[in-house]
């Protein structure tokens, strides 16, 4: 159902994709049927979900860039167009591809679904809470996406829901691989987890190494990512020398301080690290606050656990940015030669930013709100101050 194509024209308020999708839709909150009306969908019990260029934005708790379409940078296109074949699928199908970024399908069988409304997406969704009916699927396909999800396991619980008697998923995600990838990238998994927890009880038909990710995509993937973080001086060096002297030098300081990682900023040393180690305090009045929470229902604790989960996401977003200016300031003067006539304002250091944007009471819904907004501010000025860095370096003169 997925188009590369402009969206089907409303006809008399329904969008004609939807007409054909709905009697397999759900409400992502209760389970309840929907039906449409002008430019959303509505529950009997009175759930309301909008329709934004043609799609449904069937999210529990909708928020800001459920409803906007992302910027190129962070759209993920992978592979040219979904094809699901038929090895698995018959030609009366109704198949599912679970987290398709903005790849296309023009195979009239495919639901093409994601978190984020990109251009060639039927269904704005989360894998958590699939807004589809029970036994209504014949395929589930996911590739390079449940890394991606902050609850694998309420996914793999919803896929299987879906999938009708005898249907089939196939579930490709990432074992060895760094970190990657937004809104968010929460886990790992080796291939004894993804089929003890992925496939579980369910008839396993194959488990096996992809194609794309060979042994030998992690060992380059890993040394493409530590090389391009690099200065120019260094990556020559390296990559002027042989592999075991390269490996030497390299075993010969394995810590923080280790000059073959001058330069690696919070963002960049978290992207590669071998692990990572969190430090944190329970609130003096943790028990009385949470019972407050409760006594404010499940509907009150789901939008503030998912505005936890948006604070993190700014949070690591705005040390992206602030990574983004200090490798292109580099590659501009690298590319210069050190000579830049053009002033371009610094940015304030990453502790103190962060610590601008920090909200010091996680239990409270409108003090994570007013911190988004915090967040927003500062990563739009670190934004702009990266364009102007991207600009410099791709100019042909300083």
């Amino acid at each position: 159902m997925n188009r590369s194509q402009p969206t089907t024209p409303v006809i008399e308020g329904k969008n004609m994709e939807i007409v054909r999708m709905l009697p397999l839709l759900q409400c992502p909150r209760t389970g309840g049927s929907l039906v449409c009306e002008a430019d959303r969908l509505v529950s009997p019990s009175g759930e309301t979900y909008p329709l934004v260029n043609g799609k449904p934005i069937l999210v529990r708790t909708i928020l800001d860039w459920h409803l906007t379409p992302p910027p190129e940078n962070k759209i993920s296109r992978n592979i040219g167009e979904f094809k699901p074949g038929n090895r698995y699928a018959g030609p009366e199908a109704v198949i599912l591809h679970l987290g398709s970024g903005d790849v296309p399908s023009h195979d009239p069988r495919v639901i093409s679904m994601d978190v984020l409304p990109c251009p060639n997406v039927d269904v704005v969704c989360e894998a958590e809470a699939l807004p589809f009916r029970d036994a209504s699927i014949d395929y589930v396909e996911s590739g390079a996406v449940f890394e991606h999800l902050y609850d694998p396991w309420a996914a793999i619980a919803e896929v299987k829901r879906v999938l009708k008697p005898g249907g089939i998923f196939r579930i490709d995600t990432a074992f060895m691989q760094s970190y990657h990838g937004f809104p968010g990238h929460f886990y790992n998994m080796t291939p004894q987890a993804v089929e003890t927890q992925l496939a579980g009880d369910y008839d396993l038909l194959e488990s096996f190494v992809p194609e794309s990710s060979s042994p030998l995509m992690t060992v380059t993937m890993a040394i493409d990512r530590y090389l391009g973080y690099l200065t120019a001086d260094l990556q020559k060096k390296l990559l002027g020398m042989r592999l075991g002297d390269v490996l030497d030098e390299i075993r010969r300081d394995l810590s923080p301080g280790s000059p073959l990682l001058d330069g690696f900023d919070e963002y960049t040393s978290r992207c590669l690290a071998a692990s990572f180690a969190v430090v944190a305090r329970k609130p003096h009045d943790d028990a009385s606050r949470r019972a407050t929470l409760r006594q404010a229902g499940s509907a009150a604790a789901e939008t503030r656990q998912t505005l936890v989960r948006e604070y993190y996401t700014r949070r690591l977003e705005l040390m992206q940015r602030h990574h983004e200016i200090g490798y292109y300031r580099r590659k501009a003067k690298e590319k210069h030669g050190g000579t830049l006539e053009r002033p371009i304002r610094s940015s304030a250091a990453l502790p103190d930013l962060l610590e601008q944007c920090r909200c010091g009471d996680l239990l409270d819904a409108d003090a994570i709100r007013a911190s988004l907004e915090r967040f927003q501010v500062v990563e739009a000025d670190l934004r702009t101050i990266r364009d102007e860095w991207i600009g410099l370096f791709l100019a042909d003169t300083p």
